[in-house]
């Protein structure tokens, strides 16, 4: 008998088709079958611009798949680049950022005897590659779907640490709790990679660990961005404000996909001089987490794009989404 079983998220579903196989035990613990064998395993991105990209293969590529968009989402975590891409040789998916666009291309590579070799190609937002983490997440957590399935982590090697930033001490996230970060996984962005030194009092840390978290109405707020703010040149210019404003109207018109409120919603965007969006923070309209955010958690930096960079100036602007999909931009 076929099992199917599907993983669904917002923006991607996972799909495995399977058979029980010859296992002694009826069920994974759960009352439903368990698939021991995997005959087959489906990605499928459901924005309209990806149309319907799917990416498929045998069991290959679904290890493939859970091992790179690991690597790749530690290495976003921690500030660090990803493995040199020597050491994804024989992998047949592939993923590397594309800072232009504050993109990330998720590759799979198809290799066929006597055909020459195809590359299936989708540029994933941050909120669809953590959606895609998500659903490895409940695919590694389900008992009764390849219960030898497994995630194997390691830390990272000094060589590939930022130049100049000092040595860090990495700590191994839990094997399922991958997709647990993710929400919190764009404000770590901006997080600076912390010195080794001595443990600091307990009632420090609570106050560190609160600065470092998104708020809860899905608010980005890199530690230490106001004082940036403060001790940088503001951008004062008109024209320059203007150009900054409508550049980002333009981008965040063109990534608007969510439904407004009816009451709106207002934010204060920080942007430097080339126009990367470097924190937000929201000031009207519901609470909304990250994923609901609209447009904004699109267009932040990566911390891997700034570390080269140095911020020698920074606007504030006003952003406001109107029930009706117009969206207004004027400087704080």
């Amino acid at each position: 008998m076929t099992i199917r079983r599907q993983y669904s998220l917002p923006n991607c579903s996972l799909i495995l088709d399977g058979w029980a196989g010859d296992a002694t035990f009826n069920d994974g613990g759960n009352g439903r079958p368990l698939m021991s064998i995997l005959v087959n395993a489906e990605c499928r991105f459901l924005a309209q611009d990806h149309n319907s990209s799917v990416l498929k293969g045998d069991r290959d590529f679904l290890e493939s798949l859970v091992r790179v968009v690991n690597n790749y989402t530690q290495s976003i975590l921690s500030g660090l680049n990803p493995d040199p891409p020597q050491d994804w040789v024989g992998e047949s998916v592939q993923i590397k950022p594309l800072p232009e666009n504050n993109r990330h291309q998720l590759q799979l590579i198809q290799t066929e005897d006597g055909k020459p070799e195809e590359v299936i190609k989708v540029d994933l937002t941050t909120v669809e590659l953590f959606d895609l983490v998500e659903a490895i997440d409940q695919l590694l957590t389900d008992g009764s779907t390849l219960p030898e399935l497994s995630l194997s982590l390691h830390p990272h090697s000094r060589k590939i640490r930022t130049r100049n930033e000092p040595f860090v001490k990495k700590a191994q996230p839990a094997i399922t709790g991958v997709a647990s970060l993710a929400v919190a996984a764009i404000a770590l962005f901006f997080v600076p990679i912390p010195e080794m030194r001595e443990p600091e009092p307990r009632e420090n840390t609570g106050s560190r660990r609160e600065e470092t978290l998104p708020s809860e109405t899905g608010s980005i707020v890199p530690p230490g961005i106001k004082a940036t703010v403060e001790n940088t040149s503001k951008i004062t210019d008109s024209d320059q404000l203007a150009s900054l404003g409508s550049d980002l109207q333009t981008k965040l018109t063109e990534n608007l996909e969510q439904e407004i409120p009816q009451a709106g919603l207002e934010y204060r965007v920080w942007v430097t001089g080339n126009g990367d969006v470097i924190g937000y923070e929201q000031l009207a309209g519901p609470g909304l987490n990250i994923t609901e955010t609209p447009a904004l958690p699109d267009l932040l930096t990566l911390p891997m794009d700034l570390n080269n960079r140095q911020i020698s100036e920074v606007a504030e602007l006003e952003v406001r989404f109107n029930p009706d999909g117009v969206v207004q931009v004027e400087p704080k």
